[in-house]
């Protein structure tokens, strides 16, 4: 009797094992690059390659611009499926990208000013479908950085990570 007790409860730890490491897989975030867990990424280089799809060789979609915030939907290798701030999908090499936070101007002209409130005077202004880089938050205020200087604007006159 006991030899045939043995192999029953071996197929049900299995079971029993199987089940939870599905369990534990879908309690996983669903995209990760080598910095950990993302849902953006920034290009770090000067330009990169957009791609239709997860290859050197694939068809170029775009160019993607040093500090633009990409959101990711997807992973297969080294590539990562993203969507940019209109909505295209395109694929690129992540060693080209890292977590740290960028955001895109989305409006017309915005004004980044010397501190986080509309009371401080501005620093600069910057046009829409530029990248900057977030060095910091204060509430619904990024205190960002690009090539012409430093500053803060609102969170509503971009787009990029919450």
């Amino acid at each position: 009797m006991r030899a045939q007790t043995a192999p029953q409860t071996t197929d049900s730890l299995r079971w029993v094992v199987a089940l939870l490491a599905l369990l534990g897989a879908a309690t996983l975030p669903a995209q990760e690059t080598d910095a950990g867990p993302q849902r953006f990424v920034r290009v770090k280089v000067d330009t990169a390659n957009l791609r239709a799809r997860p290859s050197p060789k694939a068809e170029k979609v775009r160019d993607a611009y040093e500090n633009e915030p990409l959101h990711v939907v997807g992973r297969q290798g080294r590539w990562l499926e993203v969507r940019d701030v209109t909505g295209e999908a395109a694929w690129i090499y992540a060693p080209l990208t890292d977590g740290r936070p960028a955001v895109v101007v989305v409006r017309d002209v915005v004004n980044v000013r010397e501190g986080p409130g509309t009371g401080h005077p501005i620093a600069f202004t910057a046009e829409r479908s530029v990248n900057l880089l977030v060095l910091d938050r204060a509430g619904r205020w990024l205190h960002v950085q690009h090539e012409v200087g430093e500053g803060w604007l609102h969170d509503s006159l971009v787009w990029g990570p919450p």
